[in-house]
């Protein structure tokens, strides 16, 4: 199925802290250009450069385990449109193979770190209306499904090690992809006027000068420096704009007349040329640790009625004099909130009431009494081959998953909950001690090893490290593995130390791991064919049979000739 909609909104985050990790977007990017060209044309199907190169395994756990068994998953270049579509579109079909189509949401994370600075969320279906996504598709479209089942969409948030141990920063990178299944795309009607003002960078992200209370859809907390301010529209049948409305002089204590089209009483009045609005002075106050969705993303989401969202700040037509951002950039509505150094401006403040948003998307369906309040996500980490039995791994991506779960019904504030789902059921097991496998993949915990035994070419086998016979129990004996330098349990009659100083020094299977001077008969299966697999030296000559016939002989003659011929040289040079 074509998993992907005409939209991708794209939303990356910094890696490296303390950058803000609600900041830079590639959405303008030619990786993101290509990733968008594939996604209109629908092009998964009819590219075959990205093979379903990630199986399952059990991890009992509460989130789905994939491993990448070659590393062709890790080495993706993600600066490719190309490649990281067909990543992305690996893992949910990997996913899938062993999952039923029970979850809204998928979530990838790998236990290593990948070439992309960032983090993202792919839409895939929308059905709720009144929340603006017709003004972030191509084609204004605000209800579509390309999934044709549960799933709306698919986030893909980067490496474990940007998440857990109390690590706000990575909750707040997973807030906030997770919220642009809604948020933030609205408009608002600015006397009359659709107005974008609201939005900041790539129009998916609060405005740097709109009063979120430091969301984690970005925005800032702002103090007005000149007291409580809000400017109501102008009256759009005189002909004012909401710059140039009527407003009081704050510092002069006067207020405009309610006829004006201003809150207040029915004092003091501007009536005289053209009538400007006071500007104030506004101070940041956004804190780093916020983590609560400000009430207008909980409309949005619809988990609050629109009786809940109270007035709204938008500083309009803002001075930044020298302020600068987090990035050293003039401060401007696409920067990133402002979490660690305060930042003063002057601007026009401006009430936007959730009655000015309703005039322009119209009102949210469902509304916040019917819409659903639990989402469920099916969790994936992504790991390299020698991983898959790292428990200690396991159990920390598991923290990680019950952490996230928690802190977005503390974001909501109780009003929706995570479901972490997965299940074990039709994933293969493991195999044991002794069963063939290709990769370490398929081993077992208590096996988790996949090679032969030294100088064998029988078959890669589950195993485990060794001291002594004992340890591997009945049927196995405790030999060198095939890069010769560390012990592991094969079947017997695969194991025997090589000569060490002339002497053979073989654990003898009966004698607990005492050497003897005689290595005992291997049992071969593939006896007859030419030994590939070369031991430390360098070389494979003298440890094998071809055809039974000894090598020593050829090996001497050849030498033999080379000595004779080195000679007749000796001889003619004299």
């Amino acid at each position: 199925m074509v998993l992907f909609p005409l939209l991708v909104a794209m939303t990356l985050t910094q890696v490296v802290e303390p950058a803000n990790p609600r900041a830079a977007c590639f959405s303008g990017k030619p990786v993101i250009r290509d990733v968008q060209k594939l996604v209109t044309l629908g092009a998964f199907e009819s590219y075959r450069g990205a093979p379903n190169y990630l199986r399952a395994r059990k991890s009992g756990r509460n989130f789905v385990l994939l491993v990448d068994d070659d590393g062709a998953y890790e080495a993706t270049n993600w600066s490719s449109g190309r490649e990281v579509y067909g990543a992305v579109e690996s893992a949910v079909r990997a996913y899938y193979d062993t999952q039923p189509d029970d979850v809204h949401f998928i979530t990838i994370i790998t236990s290593f770190p990948i070439d992309f600075p960032g983090a993202f969320y792919l839409p895939l279906s929308n059905d709720t209306r009144g929340i603006g996504y017709r003004n972030s598709t191509p084609g204004g479209d605000e209800v579509f499904d390309q999934t044709f089942g549960l799933l709306e969409g698919i986030l893909m948030i980067n490496q474990l090690g940007w998440y857990g141990r109390g690590s706000d920063w990575g909750n707040a990178v997973f807030l906030q992809e997770l919220a642009h299944r809604w948020c933030s795309f609205v408009h608002f009607d600015d006397n009359g006027v659709d107005s974008d003002e609201l939005l900041g960078r790539d129009d998916s992200h609060w405005s740097y000068f709109f009063e979120s209370g430091g969301s984690p859809m970005e925005g800032n907390a702002w103090r007005d420096d000149d007291g409580p301010s809000w400017v109501e529209p102008v009256d759009a049948g005189a002909g004012a704009d909401a710059d140039a409305g009527a407003v009081a002089d704050a510092d002069a204590g006067a207020e405009p007349d309610a006829g004006a089209g201003a809150d207040g009483d029915a004092g003091t009045v501007v009536d005289a040329g053209p009538p400007v609005r006071t500007r104030h002075r506004f101070t940041t106050t956004t804190q780093y640790t916020n983590l609560d969705y400000s009430w207008l993303d909980l409309y949005v989401m619809g988990l609050a009625r629109p009786d809940e969202v109270p007035p709204m700040l938008l500083i309009q037509s803002p001075d930044v004099a020298r302020a600068y951002d987090m990035y050293g950039q003039r401060v401007n509505r696409a920067s990133p909130p402002q979490w660690a150094r305060p930042v003063q401006i002057t601007g026009l403040p401006r009430r936007v009431g959730i009655e000015d948003i309703i005039r322009v998307e119209g009102a949210r369906v469902p509304d916040s009494t019917t819409s659903r309040k639990e989402h469920r996500v099916g969790f994936v980490l992504v790991v390299r081959a020698g991983e898959a039995n790292d428990t200690r791994l396991l159990d920390r991506m598991k923290s990680v998953v019950d952490d996230l779960v928690a802190k977005y019904g503390t974001a909501t504030r109780g009003r929706s909950t995570l479901v972490a789902v997965s299940s074990d059921t039709n994933i293969p097991e493991a195999k044991p001690l002794g069963e063939h496998c290709a990769t370490e993949a398929d081993c077992a915990a208590d096996a988790p090893l996949c090679t032969r035994a030294y100088q064998s070419v029988w078959r890669f086998t589950c195993t485990k490290r060794c001291f002594r016979d004992a340890e591997c129990g009945e049927g196995y004996c405790c030999g060198r593995t095939q890069d010769g330098y560390a012990n592991a349990c094969f079947a017997r009659g695969t194991c025997y130390e090589p000569p060490d100083a002339g002497a053979a020094t073989t654990p003898d299977a009966g004698s607990g791991g005492t050497p003897t001077s005689t290595p005992p008969t291997l049992v071969d299966p593939n006896a007859g064919y030419e030994i590939t697999d070369a031991p430390p030296g360098g070389c494979a000559c003298g440890v094998g049979a071809v055809g039974g016939e000894s090598l020593f002989a050829p090996i001497v003659l050849v030498l033999g000739v080379f000595g004779a011929r080195f000679r007749r040289r000796a001889r003619a040079s004299r």
